[in-house]
């Protein structure tokens, strides 16, 4: 019984070591670690001399494109498993959007959220009727809050947050 016990709680401790061990790489080098692109990102496949390999763009959910160097372009649409190769030297890492329109709606968001003191479905009534789309729909207020409350917006990045 008290082995057994033992044998828990150690489990428990390399378990917490193993996880803060990877939070602390993921602080140091920047690398993406995977989830969903937050939205007003593009993701980066670069060298560890930082050489860009390709940038992968949402354009909307399944739909992707990644642009190569030289300016080539390839289609990744499908699920979320679709998309470019990158190799064990290489990383991923977030980059602004190549989507100047995005940029601004987060912009305007934080801006009316901090200093201005608008509700999150004022801030949906208000992008929405500027025109901006969060991919190709509308912006509902838990697409705002999730935003809002998103880490990645300040340059934190984080890890394991669902287990």
């Amino acid at each position: 019984l008290f082995k057994s016990e033992a044998s828990k709680t150690e489990q428990i401790y390399k378990g917490a070591r193993s996880i803060s061990g990877k939070h602390n790489k993921l602080q140091k080098s920047g690398t993406w670690y995977g989830g969903p692109t937050p939205y007003g990102y593009d993701k980066q496949c670069q060298t560890v001399t930082g050489e860009v390999v390709w940038t992968l763009h949402h354009e909307r959910p399944g739909f992707r494109i990644a642009t190569m160097p030289g300016g080539i372009t390839r289609r990744f649409d499908g699920d979320k498993t679709t998309h470019p190769i990158k190799s064990a030297q290489e990383k991923i890492v977030l980059v602004p959007t190549r989507d100047a329109t995005r940029i601004e709606a987060v912009k305007l968001m934080f801006d009316l959220w901090v200093n201005k003191d608008v509700s999150i479905l004022g801030i949906c009534k208000r992008l929405n009727a500027l025109g901006y789309r969060h991919y190709a729909d509308i912006f509902r207020p838990t697409t705002v809050r999730h935003i809002l409350e998103n880490p990645i917006y300040v340059g934190s990045l984080v890890f394991n947050r669902v287990k």
